[in-house]
């Protein structure tokens, strides 16, 4: 089975991202699938046969697709994935990854990027809640590189903002990403 996905960091996590159409629509086949992806269950906590990092921050999965949802892009599925178990937490927001994934949608072509910035509007079905990322961009990509430096990385990157649609709303600012698009 050939899966088209990207390795991906936003924030100070990262992970792989994948279309969610291309894998089983079975929910314990397409967990046994990203498991498999990602190196878990590893019993020496490295997962060194899997795109997982052995950090609970390093070893996450995301499924993207075109929203259905009125006023959103694409919907993003974020899987906290176990490293010492066969067990993915689907139940999260994403946190830090989630600033990568408005340039995902981009690259991917689920939203057409525009100089400066382009607003991606993104559904997380898990949590029901709609964050709009603000993503730079030039020449038709989302910019890497940028002066937006966090705590526990050696290198800054482009800034991406995120503005959560909530009773409460919020708004963060998360370094951008590296992506390495991958096949598994």
């Amino acid at each position: 089975m050939e899966i088209p996905a990207y390795y991906m960091r936003g924030g100070t996590s990262k992970g792989v991202f994948l279309l969610a159409d291309d894998l089983p629509t079975d929910p314990s086949d397409r967990d046994a699938v990203l498991l498999r992806v990602t190196g878990s269950p590893d019993p020496h906590r490295r997962q060194g046969d899997g795109m997982g990092g052995g950090t609970a921050s390093t070893s996450n999965v995301v499924l993207v697709r075109p929203s259905q949802r009125p006023g959103c892009d694409v919907d993003c599925l974020f899987g906290a994935v176990a490293i010492g178990e066969p067990r993915i937490d689907w139940t999260g927001n994403g946190g830090d990854l989630l600033a990568a994934a408005g340039p995902f949608a981009i690259w991917r072509g689920f939203v057409p990027a525009r100089d400066s910035v382009t607003t991606v509007r993104i559904w997380l079905p898990n949590v029901g809640q709609a964050v709009v990322a603000r993503v730079p961009c030039r020449n038709g990509h989302p910019l890497e590189d940028g002066d937006v430096a966090e705590d526990g990385l050696p290198f800054a990157a482009a800034g991406i903002v995120l503005d959560d649609l909530a009773p409460a709303s919020a708004r963060r600012l998360m370094t951008g990403l590296v992506h390495v698009p991958e096949r598994c």
